[in-house]
């Protein structure tokens, strides 16, 4: 299978890396992501995961519609659940933190932070709430890098399924 992925990779001559310019206009036409800023998504310095320096785009997802069609049966049942259950994964430190993860455990916010340490192309991302495809979309705007494109390696196994995953291939 990965050699069939690998053979359509490279006839349809998709990007390998993509600018933020890309990815802004992929994830609000695609997703009706809207951009925000980075100081509205409460507590985010205090994140290990997350190098707030190098914070180049915060989107967040509300359209109902948008993350109905988003979720998967399996996602969206983990929402009911933790809605009935008023169940917090994270400790809340305040208001803003808990109404944001409350709405993110409801299923009724996504929101994406991108990092760039050169400012053009994304070096990581933060996907904060759960949800299958848009991590696989994130993966492939994430890009990779060429020498790494090799039938076998993992990493482009990875890539080549999230690039299936998400329609591209």
């Amino acid at each position: 299978m990965d050699q069939i992925l690998h053979e359509k990779f490279i006839q349809l001559n998709l990007p390998l890396i993509y600018s933020l310019d890309q990815v802004d206009k992929i994830l609000r036409q695609k997703y009706g992501a809207v951009k925000c800023q980075k100081d509205l998504l409460g507590n985010i310095k205090a994140d290990p995961n997350i190098n707030y320096d190098d914070i180049a785009a915060c989107y967040m997802i509300m359209d109902e519609t948008v993350l109905s069609h988003l979720f998967t049966e399996v996602e969206k049942a983990s929402h009911k659940e933790l809605s009935e259950n008023q169940t917090s994964l994270l400790p809340e430190e305040n208001e803003v933190n808990a109404s944001l993860w409350r709405k993110i455990q409801q299923g009724k916010l996504i929101i994406i932070i991108l990092e760039s340490k050169n400012k053009e192309n994304i070096s990581s991302f933060t996907l904060q709430g759960l949800n299958e495809k848009l991590f696989h979309e994130l993966l492939v705007l994430n890009g990779i890098a060429p020498q790494d494109c090799v039938p076998k390696n993992p990493k482009y196994g990875q890539y080549l399924n999230s690039l299936q995953q998400t329609g591209y291939l």
